[in-house]
This record gives C-alpha cells, sequence and structure tokens, in this order.
C-alpha cells in the first residue's frame, strides 16, 4: 500500500468509539457517530511515518476552543522530505473540557490526513434506547449508555472493516519488522528511559546496530531488546558514561 492508502485504511472495531449525537424526539431513540480514537490515530501515524516522522501542535481557536496542526514528513530514497502541515478545531467538550477539546481537534485534524474520514461515509446511525444493557454486538463492542439508559453500538459494515492488508499481516517469508513491532521496541525503550532526547538516540543506535538503514531483521529484533536492557543497566551504573555499549557477539 501507499502511504495514502495506509492513512486511509479501515481500523478495527475496538479503535472505534461511538457518541451521542442527539435524541429522536420520542426519546426512544438516539443518533450516535462513529470516531477513531486518539490512542489509534497515534499509533497510525506512528506506523506511517515512525515515532519521529510526525508531531503536533495546539493554539486558541479564532472564536474560542482549540486548533489542532499535524506535521508529518516522508522519507523519500533515504532523504527525509519537507514538513507538510495540515489543521482543524473543535470546541471545549462540555466533561473536562480543555483535554476533550484536545481530542476533538486533533480527531478533526487527523481526518484532514485521510485518518478515519471513511467514517463520515456511514449513513445515519439510529441505535434504541433500553432499560437493561444489551449483550456485546458481533464485532465486540459494548453498550453505549445515555442518560440513565442504555444503547446497542451499531455493527460496522464490511467495507468500514480492516483487511488482512490493512492490518499488514506478514507472510512467513517477510523478515523485517512490521509498523506493530517497531512501535514495540520503541515501548521497550520508553520502559527504560524517562528522557525523550536519550529515547530517540538509543531507537537510532538500535537501528545503526541491529538494523539496515530504517529496517530490521526479525532475527535481529530480541537481540536490539536486549542491547537497550543492557544498555540501560550499564548507564545507571555508570552515569557517566559517554560512550554506549557495543553489541555482544
Amino acid at each position: 500500500m501507499n502511504t495514502t492508502q495506509q492513512l486511509q485504511a479501515p481500523f478495527h472495531p475496538n479503535d472505534i468509539e461511538w457518541r451521542v449525537q442527539r435524541a429522536s424526539r420520542d426519546g426512544g431513540s438516539v443518533l450516535v457517530l462513529a470516531y477513531v480514537t486518539n490512542r489509534a490515530i497515534m499509533a497510525r501515524l506512528d506506523e506511517v511515518f515512525s515515532p519521529f516522522g510526525w508531531q503536533n501542535s495546539f493554539h486558541e481557536g479564532p472564536q474560542g476552543g482549540l486548533v489542532c496542526k499535524i506535521g508529518a514528513r516522508a522519507n523519500f530514497n533515504n532523504e527525509p522530505g519537507e514538513w507538510v502541515w495540515k489543521e482543524d478545531g473543535a470546541e471545549n467538550t462540555q466533561v473536562e473540557a480543555v483535554k476533550g477539546g484536545l481530542s476533538s481537534a486533533m480527531k478533526r485534524a487527523a481526518v484532514q490526513w485521510g485518518v478515519g474520514r471513511y467514517l463520515y461515509n456511514l449513513t445515519d446511525n439510529w441505535a434504541k434506547i433500553q432499560d437493561s444493557k444489551p449483550a456485546p454486538n458481533s464485532q465486540g463492542q459494548q453498550a453505549g449508555y445515555h442518560k440513565g439508559k442504555y444503547w446497542s453500538i451499531p455493527e460496522l459494515p464490511s467495507w468500514a472493516l480492516p483487511t488482512l492488508e490493512d492490518i499488514k499481516v506478514p507472510e512467513t517469508k517477510d523478515t523485517s519488522l512490521t509498523g506493530g513491532m517497531k512501535k514495540k521496541l520503541w515501548m521497550h525503550i520508553k520502559s527504560h528511559w524517562d528522557d525523550d532526547r536519550t529515547r530517540k538516540d538509543i531507537y537510532e543506535q538500535a537501528f545503526s546496530l541491529f538494523g539496515n538503514g530504517d529496517t530490521m531483521e526479525i532475527s535481529e529484533f530480541e537481540k536490539a531488546c536486549t542491547w537497550v536492557s543492557e544498555t540501560s543497566k550499564k548507564s545507571k551504573k555508570d552515569p557517566i558514561a559517554k560512550k554506549l555499549p557495543q553489541p555482544s557477539v
């Protein structure tokens, strides 16, 4: 898939949240809208651009609320491209106003990049209100709750579900790390280092020692993780050490 297809690929139902937009006149049902969670958006941007290939910033909107800017740059011929920025804004929410505003603004800015844009093609989804909590739908999503009542989460149509290609399941002959494994390596580094600058240095060093450019063989992945742990232990014993340890052969 190209970069555009990667950004626009559907998400797993677990990464989709539903919110009530309004109730029907008789109060027997609610109109609900689907959104991608912020966690899923960040993971998607990590997978497409790498953790160091995108950034975001926020500023106050022209009439209150918040505007989120998401910048990203792709690598062409192993050379980093220029930063490209897209932005959108949202009003502060009624619950946790600032936090909700930040989240909503980022979701809208992500749509400018194509992330979750397919959800706008969903038809109006009305869900019936009921007193008792219904069972999860066939896609595993729990029931919603609104003003003391429950409503069943609508099921996503087949075209709004990820395919195996979207999930990027590696074939047996594929020996390079997937985006998810790169994220796992990054999270392993985060568990050992507090400083963000140091984390980035360690990440780059890991690929320098065990990878080839920005790729790494799966067979080298465990070695890289072990090296991260050993490097962390040595730095704590010898905090003034300036050179990172070389991997043991």
